[in-house]
C-alpha cells in the first residue's frame, strides 16, 4: 500500500451505548493511500442476547478480506450453540475456507487480521456487575483490558513470523522467514485469506505457513473496566503500556467519551511516527444509555496538501458520503488548517495561509458578524458582500480569534442555521479550492442539534460533520430477534422506529445489502 505525503487525519466516529456499556469507535486512514481496516460492534447477539461483540479487522493486500470478515463473522458466531474454544476455532476455519475458495480467486490473496471479543454480561442477581470476556485473536491486532483499579492486562499476543512457535510451523510447511516476514512477504503468521501461503493440500489449516486458527483468551471484567481493541497501526511506535497511559490521560471520567479518547490516541500515535491505518473500539463498562449519539465524521486539514493529487484524491474519497454539502466540507477543512497554523513549522503552509489573508475577513468585521450571529440576527447578503475584500493583516492573530470565539459563533445559533444561512456566501472568500475538485456528495442530515448540555463541550465538537448511516460504522442491537443499527431503536420503549413502515426483517435485509461486500456468497 502506498504512502501519502502527510497523514490524512479525517476521522470516522461512532458513539453508542446501553445500560451497561458506553462504546466508541474510530477509524483514520493515516498516511496510507487506501483504508483497509474494518470494525463491527453488536451490543447483543440475536441468539445470545447476553453477549456483545466487538471486532477490529486489519486488512492487507487489499480491503476485501476485512470487509468480508466484518460482514460474515458475526453471523457465523451467532449460529454456534456455545462459545467453546474448539467451536470458535472451527468457526474461523470454516469462514476462511469460504473466503479462499476457488470461486473467490480474484480476491482470495487479500488478507486480514481479526481481534474480537465476545462479552457476556452476568446478571446482577447472580454475581454482581461482572462480565466474562472471550478474546479471539488472529494476527497482530490487539486487545487490552484496563481495570478500574489502574491495572491492565493484554488479552492477545501478536502472531509474528519471528515468534518461535510460528517460525517452527512456517519452516515445517517448507516456508521461510525473511526480514521478519513469511517468505519475505507477509508480516503476520496467522490471518484470514492470503491463499498462496496456505494452499498446500497436504497440510491441515493449523499446519500451513499462514494459519487461520486463532488463539483464545478468557478473562473476567467488572463494572468500570475498559476494553480496548485496535489494529497494529496504533502500536507502530508505541508499547502496550504507553497506549494504556495515553488512554487514561485522555479519558474524562466525569464526562466519559470513548470516541473522543480514541481521536486523542490516534493523534499521539501519528506524533510517534505511525504511518498505518488506525481503527479502534473502546468499550467502557458503565451506563451508556445517554451515549447514543450515532455516527459522526471529523474532516482533517486539507489546504496545506491540496497541491498533491494523491492526497487530494484520498481526502475526497474518504469524505465522500459523509458530508452533506461541498461548502460545509470546504469550511471545515479550512478551519482545521487555521487551527494548525500557529504551531506549524511548515513554511509552505504559512505562506499559503498568508496568501489567503487578502481574500478573508478582517478581525473587526468578523467580530461584527459574530456578534450578529450571537444575537441570531439574520445577515443580509448585501451586508456579507460589504465584508469581502477586507484583509486580515496578521494571520496568527486571526487564528487566535477563531480559537477564542468559535463557541459563540457555532453553538448559539446552531451548526445547521450557521452553515446554511451565512457560510455559503462567505466560502468563496475564505477558500480557494475549485468546485470541480470536489465530489458530488449526497444530502444527509447535519450533525445532532446542539442543546444546553453542549455548552461546556470541547472544541473538538465543532468539527463534527455527519456520517451517512451505514452499517460499517454503526453499533447494532437486537430488536425482536433482528440486528438493527442502534440509532433506529427507541430508547424509552426498546422498540425499533417504524415510521417508514419497514418491518425488522425487511430492514435487516436492506441494511445487509448496504454493507461493504466482497460479492462473495456464504
Amino acid at each position: 500500500m502506498g504512502i501519502l505525503p502527510s497523514a490524512l487525519n479525517s476521522k470516522s466516529l461512532s458513539r453508542n451505548g446501553c445500560d451497561f456499556v458506553r462504546v466508541g469507535t474510530a477509524s483514520m486512514q493515516g498516511c496510507r493511500i487506501h483504508q483497509e481496516d474494518a470494525h463491527r460492534v453488536v451490543l447483543n447477539l440475536p441468539n445470545h442476547p447476553a453477549y456483545a461483540f466487538y471486532g477490529v479487522f486489519d486488512g492487507h493486500g487489499g480491503g476485501e478480506a476485512s470487509k468480508f470478515v466484518q460482514k460474515h463473522l458475526i453471523h457465523r458466531l451467532d449460529e454456534l450453540d456455545e462459545f467453546t474454544d474448539e467451536k470458535l476455532k472451527d468457526c474461523f476455519r470454516t469462514l476462511d475456507r469460504k473466503f479462499v475458495a476457488d470461486e473467490n480467486s480474484a480476491i482470495r490473496e487479500h488478507g486480514t487480521t481479526c481481534v474480537c471479543c465476545l462479552v457476556e454480561r452476568i446478571p446482577a442477581e447472580e454475581k454482581g456487575d461482572q462480565f466474562n470476556i472471550t478474546c479471539v485473536n488472529l494476527g497482530d491486532s490487539r486487545s487490552l483490558l484496563l481495570r478500574n483499579d489502574d491495572s491492565w492486562i493484554p488479552l492477545s499476543e501478536d502472531h509474528k513470523p519471528t515468534n518461535d512457535i510460528e517460525r517452527e510451523r512456517i519452516l515445517q510447511a517448507k516456508g521461510s522467514v525473511q526480514s521478519a516476514r513469511v517468505d519475505g512477504n507477509l508480516a503476520v503468521s496467522r490471518a484470514f485469506g492470503d491463499w498462496s501461503l496456505k494452499c498446500n493440500a497436504d497440510l491441515e489449516p493449523d499446519e500451513q505457513k499462514v494459519s487461520c486458527i486463532p488463539d483464545i483468551t478468557r478473562a473476567k471484567s467488572r463494572y468500570g473496566d475498559i476494553l480496548f481493541l485496535s489494529c497494529d497501526g496504533i502500536y507502530e511506535h508505541l508499547s502496550n503500556a504507553q497506549v494504556v497511559n495515553i488512554i487514561r490521560q485522555n479519558y474524562d471520567l466525569e464526562h466519559p467519551d470513548p470516541a473522543k479518547t480514541l481521536t486523542e490516541l490516534f493523534e499521539s500515535s501519528l506524533d510517534s511516527g505511525s504511518t498505518d491505518n488506525m481503527t479502534g473500539v473502546l468499550a467502557h463498562f458503565i451506563d451508556g444509555s445517554d451515549y447514543q449519539w450515532g455516527d459522526q465524521y471529523v474532516p482533517g486539514p486539507l489546504y496545506q496538501n491540496q497541491g498533491d493529487s494523491a492526497f487530494l484524491d484520498a481526502y475526497l474519497k474518504d469524505a465522500e458520503g459523509h458530508i452533506d454539502s461541498q461548502e460545509f466540507l470546504r469550511l471545515i477543512a479550512y478551519h482545521q488548517d487555521l487551527k494548525e497554523m500557529p504551531d506549524s513549522k511548515n513554511h509552505n503552509l504559512k505562506m499559503r495561509i498568508k496568501q489567503l489573508d487578502p481574500l478573508s475577513l478582517s478581525i473587526e468585521d468578523f467580530s461584527t458578524l459574530n456578534n450578529a450571529l450571537h444575537s441570531a440576527i439574520i445577515i443580509k447578503p448585501a451586508h456579507i458582500e460589504s465584508l469581502k475584500g477586507l484583509g486580515i493583516t496578521n494571520a496568527s492573530k486571526a487564528v487566535s480569534y477563531f480559537d477564542d470565539n468559535e463557541d459563540a459563533t457555532w453553538r448559539d445559533i446552531g451548526i445547521s442555521e450557521f452553515a446554511e444561512t451565512h457560510m455559503r456566501a462567505l466560502l468563496s472568500v475564505w477558500t480557494d479550492l475549485p468546485d470541480e475538485m470536489l465530489p458530488e456528495l449526497p444530502s444527509v442530515p447535519l450533525a445532532r442539534p446542539m442543546d444546553d448540555s453542549d455548552s461546556d463541550s470541547s472544541d473538538d465538537d465543532l468539527t463534527f460533520a455527519p456520517m451517512s448511516s451505514t452499517p460499517t460504522a454503526s453499533v447494532e442491537v437486537v430488536v425482536n430477534g433482528e440486528m438493527v443499527p442502534a440509532e433506529n431503536v427507541n430508547v424509552d420503549k426498546g422498540e425499533q422506529d417504524d415510521e417508514d413502515g419497514i418491518n425488522p426483517t425487511e430492514r435487516r435485509e436492506a441494511e445487509a445489502d448496504d454493507l461493504p461486500s466482497s460479492d462473495v456468497d456464504i
